[in-house]
């Protein structure tokens, strides 16, 4: 078999969300798996629905898109460490609302289409 090319490592990231709810009695929890790719150097502007300030990294943003019922995509700032969530991916929005920015990376979520 031969090698998976680096570019393609780096362009998709398969994770997996646990949760629990508290119940009466014990717990409840699941176990969602969350696929992401179309990583991208840039930032989908317009469709940002949620803000989450000093998050760690781009791993822990896309976790928190895995928990919010409408992420479609995200934008990683590292160097500010904020997390946008967005409703749109880059095929639904309009071509000015993608722009290139070499500080922020642009993920969508596979699993939600």
């Amino acid at each position: 078999m031969g090698r998976t090319p680096n570019w393609l490592l780096a362009s998709a990231i398969m994770m997996y969300i646990s949760w629990c709810v508290i119940g009466q009695d014990l717990p409840t929890c699941k176990r969602a798996e969350t696929k992401f790719g179309n990583k991208q150097t840039g930032q989908l502007l317009g469709h940002v629905t949620e803000e989450h300030n000093n998050v760690r990294s781009m791993m822990d943003c896309l976790a928190i898109c895995g928990r919010h019922s409408q992420c479609l995509s995200v934008n990683f700032a590292s160097k500010t460490r904020k997390c946008q969530i967005n409703t749109h991916v880059i095929a639904t929005a309009l071509a000015e609302e993608f722009a290139p920015n070499k500080d922020i990376i642009y993920m969508e979520n596979f699993s939600k289409y």
